[in-house]
């Protein structure tokens, strides 16, 4: 297993040596880690050491029937890439804060204005057979030390469905902001369906009594995200959401005057696009830096897939979105159900940099990779990209890949889980 390590860091240090023209990325280390799936980076305590502040949160699932699954985390992981630059390697400790998650997803920090303390979210659930009840959980970060996540959907309808991803948003104007979300389930023969769905806060901010639901649409299954966005009458906050079963990219809008999204009869929507295959995973971001805001896409699959952009039209309620294709070609090595690739795409910056283009950090899934995108040029017209692979596994699956200046350097560590090797990358990206 040692050689297997070594063999895999020093293919993925020859990567990033080669991209050394277009940004300077340095391969850290790696270390083990059981089955990660999706990574994130949550400042669990703010203690004037910046290197101590954040910690490196891991979902880790399994397929296999009657396994258990885990969420555990790496306390301290600014110290522990200070380590591995200064000796070149480090034994790495994992602390479980739960073991009766079912296939747990991303992990979220919630705003601290959502409660007043520090807190984060674990969305859970999956189309596995056995795997399908799926839960929101919270988890009080206050202390310093992750306490026991607590249930939220307790309700008699909640667990059949799973969720991937938690935002919060103020949907029924009394000042506190819902967990909005989408969810699906799936038969084992049947098809797939979702649901865009907001929980309501409670007045008393209990986080162990169940949160009610309140259901937007359907054919919103999988990730999504919030902004807001001006039009020539005003603004309005919109939810863009993806369906990899409904096929659907679409976006959601309320016209209640108070921006409430309590009558569903004032709650708009249009279908964006509807021809990419399995719509996955949206971000919304300036990704061509003309000060506008984009829809960053994948679609994931075992065919018709690739990472696009939609150009955000002045009247994003009437007009037309305009798609750019960044990058195709995608081949999953996982055949079965659920598999299939790209996976996420995320914009980066480096926080010393404050200019151009910025980069995209995408996770190939089931093709065994993973990317860094640059644009060729800084041209707002110009939509080609260079695709780089800064890991290759050969094999098996790449999760979800999360990023941050963990050290208060000016310059983004990138975090990337191998899954099928039990490793995880360490990347820092230098001016």
């Amino acid at each position: 297993m040692e050689s297997k390590q070594i063999c895999i860091a020093i293919m993925t240090l020859i990567f990033s040596m080669q991209l050394i023209s277009a940004y300077n990325l340095q391969y850290i280390g790696n270390f083990t880690a059981s089955h990660p799936g999706f990574l994130s980076l949550i400042r669990t305590q703010d203690t004037g050491r910046i290197n101590d502040d954040y910690s490196l949160f891991v979902s880790s699932f399994n397929g296999a029937p009657f396994t258990t699954d885990h969420v555990y985390f790496v306390p301290a992981i600014g110290t522990v890439v200070q380590t591995f630059q200064s000796n070149g390697h480090h034994t790495v400790k994992h602390t479980t804060l739960s073991s009766n998650i079912v296939w747990p997803n991303e992990v979220n920090q919630v705003p601290d204005d959502v409660f007043g303390k520090k807190m984060m979210s674990i969305a859970g659930g999956f189309l596995v057979p056995l795997k399908t009840k799926g839960s929101i959980r919270l988890v009080d970060l206050s202390t310093g030390t992750p306490q026991r996540p607590t249930e939220m959907t307790t309700g008699s309808d909640d667990h059949h469905w799973f969720y991937h991803r938690i935002l919060w948003l103020d949907m029924n104007g009394d000042g506190k902001k819902d967990a909005v979300t989408c969810r699906a389930k799936k038969s084992l023969l049947g098809s797939g369906t979702g649901q865009l769905v907001w929980y309501e806060h409670p007045q008393t901010d209990s986080i162990s009594n169940p949160w009610h639901h309140f259901i937007i649409a359907d054919h919103s299954d999988t990730f999504f995200d919030i902004t807001t966005l001006t039009t020539p009458t005003g603004t309005n906050t919109v939810i863009v959401t993806t369906g990899f079963f409904s096929n659907q990219l679409k976006i959601y809008w309320t016209t209640d005057p108070s921006g409430k999204w309590t009558d569903t009869l004032k709650i708009k929507s249009r279908v964006i696009e509807e021809h990419i295959g399995h719509v996955f995973d949206v971000q919304i971001d300036d990704v061509n830096n003309d000060g506008k805001s984009d829809l960053l896409v994948t679609s994931n699959g075992l065919s018709n897939t690739a990472v696009y952009v939609y150009e955000i039209p002045a009247d994003f309620r009437t007009q037309t979105f305009t798609r750019h294709t960044i990058m195709t070609g995608f081949k999953s090595h996982n055949l079965l159900p659920g598999g299939g690739a790209p996976g996420s795409a995320k914009t980066i910056r480096n926080p010393s940099i404050n200019n151009g283009k910025p980069l995209i950090l995408l996770s190939g899934d089931d093709d065994s990779h993973a990317y860094i995108l640059n644009a060729v040029s800084e041209s707002v017209s110009d939509w080609s990209y260079h695709s780089n692979k800064i890991l290759d596994t050969k094999s098996g699956t790449v999760g979800g890949i999360t990023s941050h200046d963990i050290d208060g350097d000016g310059n983004l560590e990138i975090f990337v889980p191998a899954y099928s090797n039990n490793l995880i990358h360490i990347f820092k990206l230098l001016p």
